[in-house]
């Protein structure tokens, strides 16, 4: 998941290790921020923190790419809506996986891009999932601090304005 605030990224790890799978255009930027010392273990312990981007080319790169979940087009959602997403997702995987497993071997080389989609929504998916176990309590990510507090602030405000208006 991604969170964009102004001139910042902040990015997952493990959407990191993700981007350097299948996108090769990947900045050097982006790839040395999180692997810069000697040996990096990104692992179920640290696979949900966030490493915040300031590079220009890394904030662009982060910005535009549509290979991870941008939590603003998350972060309203209901739980059931999420749930939804995902069922669909689910749904979409699972034609894929049929077109791709009703090809002959030769037709399967030429429609390698069906691979590389399936891993995308399939990450996108998990990454969904994990989403929705932080918003019902089961899994710990560590949303940037003042990133949390100018959500609480934001609905302290919309609970404010409903009161003023009656």
């Amino acid at each position: 998941m991604k969170i964009i605030n102004e001139n910042v990224v902040y990015a997952q790890k493990n959407d990191i290790v993700f981007l350097t799978e299948v996108d090769s255009k990947i900045p050097a930027s982006v790839f040395f921020k999180v692997f810069s010392s000697s040996i990096v273990v990104i692992n179920d312990k640290n696979r949900y923190d966030f490493v915040r981007f300031e590079e220009e080319n890394s904030v662009e790169y982060l910005k535009k790419t549509d290979l991870i979940l941008n939590y603003d087009d998350i972060k309203n959602l209901s739980l059931e809506e999420i749930k939804n997403i995902c069922s669909n997702l689910s749904n979409e995987l699972n034609s894929i996986a049929m077109r791709y497993n009703l090809m002959n071997l030769d037709t399967k080389k030429e429609n390698q891009n069906l691979v590389k989609q399936h891993e995308i929504l399939q990450f996108k998916l998990y990454c969904l999932r994990d989403y929705l176990k932080y918003r019902e309590g089961d899994l710990n990510m560590d949303i940037p601090e003042h990133i949390k507090s100018n959500e609480d602030n934001k609905g302290i405000k919309k609970l404010i304005k409903t009161f003023l208006k009656k």
